[in-house]
């Protein structure tokens, strides 16, 4: 599903050089539920913003389906996101005029497409379901609590039907019982919808969910043991 190959990046801070990744290899399979595990600064959310193809690595392969991404241009690369990757942050991203079910429609009107209007609100009534926010159809995001803002993220990445879903700290601004839920939720799914989840984090409790596990530091993986 994702092969990356010996990919470098680093950034500029003033005259500063920053190596946020330093000959990274990786293969993550279909149906998998990878962690990312590492502190701040250690090149984790450069990872996935490549995988997500919202980055380019300065050296290296990227092979997402068996198509190599670095050298596509900005059009091809909205289509493989549009069509093959959804999305969840920490900081949720919701838009805030807009109530639960209008948050979770809003990327199949990115894709544009002939999904008809009944379509619509039968997949995103079953999310909202899933994702036990039926009774909360109509409030916006300042009505929810954090834990129900991100299950909504988690059903707009997932309307649609995307084989990728990557989630960068999902659970940083959660409490304990609800990031639990939440990664339970995004279990789930992986599990039910044969979803391919990766998502990072720096709390070693999460990857007691997970299928596979992979520590980075300073921009290198370092070796650990099997997820709990």
């Amino acid at each position: 599903m994702i092969r990356i190959k010996n990919v470098t990046k680093k950034y500029y801070l003033g005259k500063s050089e920053i190596h946020a990744l330093r000959g990274i290899d990786i293969e993550i399979n279909e149906g998998e539920m990878l962690c990312i595990m590492g502190p701040s600064g250690s090149g984790k959310s450069t990872l996935l913003n490549i995988i997500g193809c919202l980055d380019k690595p300065d050296s290296g392969e990227v092979m997402i389906a068996n198509r190599s991404i670095c050298g596509l241009g900005r059009n091809e690369l909205a289509k493989i996101r549009a069509n093959m990757i959804g999305f969840i942050f920490q900081s949720f991203n919701l838009v805030p005029v807009l109530n639960v079910y209008e948050n979770i429609e809003l990327p199949l009107y990115c894709m544009g497409g002939s999904c008809s209007r009944k379509e619509k609100d039968l997949k995103i009534s079953k999310l909202i379901e899933e994702v036990g926010l039926k009774e909360y159809l109509r409030h916006r995001p300042d009505e929810l609590s954090g834990g129900q803002r991100q299950r909504v993220a988690i059903a707009r990445a997932l309307v649609t039907s995307p084989k990728i879903v990557l989630a960068d700290e999902p659970t940083a601004n959660l409490d304990s019982v609800t990031a639990d839920s939440i990664v339970s939720l995004m279990k789930t799914l992986n599990t039910e919808e044969k979803v391919t989840f990766v998502f990072s984090t720096h709390d070693p409790s999460l990857s007691k969910h997970t299928t596979s596990l992979c520590r980075l530091r300073d921009g290198v993986f370092e070796p650990v043991g099997g997820a709990a």
